[in-house]
């Protein structure tokens, strides 16, 4: 009860589409899960997840988790094209905490209520962009994979500073 979740998508010439999600947990702990829970059943294979560190305008660093995700679609007589995105997401608690992880966002819940007496409400941030759309067996090369994380990156260390607040 109480979750929220927002959408946007942001479109900028000559750049790939980046849709942002905020997910804001409800009022009981562990509303909030990770991507690989809900992907799947939208026909998504994660294919890695690693922690990168963002370096944000301000001087600070930032860890997020940057998934790569591949699925197949039918787009019709027959045809199959592999769609690859990129999904770098992040939790963020109260006053600038964040983690990539899942598991620490609940770690950092509990201890903090139990030492700090303060009840994080989490979001989960996340910026989705896809990567390629080609027929099945072509192969990708990975200076997209590169310039897409430089794209998604570099969007993501603007956007932070203007939506979390510092510690």
């Amino acid at each position: 009860a109480g979750v929220r979740l927002d959408r946007r998508q942001y479109i900028s010439a000559g750049k790939r589409p980046i849709v942002a999600t905020i997910v804001i947990s409800g009022t009981v702990k562990k509303t909030l899960h990770t991507p690989e829970v809900c992907l799947p059943d939208q026909g998504w294979r994660v294919s890695s997840n690693d922690v990168i560190p963002l370096h944000l305008p301000d001087g600070r660093t930032m860890k997020v988790s940057l998934m790569q995700a591949v699925r197949e679609v039918d787009v019709g007589s027959g045809q199959r094209v592999r769609v690859k995105a990129m999904h770098l997401y992040w939790y963020q608690g109260s006053k600038g905490v964040s983690t990539p992880s899942y598991f620490m966002h609940n770690f950092i819940s509990y201890r903090d209520a139990i030492f700090r007496n303060l009840n994080h409400r989490w979001t989960q941030a996340s910026l989705f962009l896809i990567v390629s759309e080609q027929p099945v067996g072509t192969p990708v090369s990975s200076m997209v994979d590169f310039a897409c994380m430089d794209e998604l990156s570099a969007f993501a260390a603007g956007l932070i500073p203007q939506v979390v607040l510092a510690r």
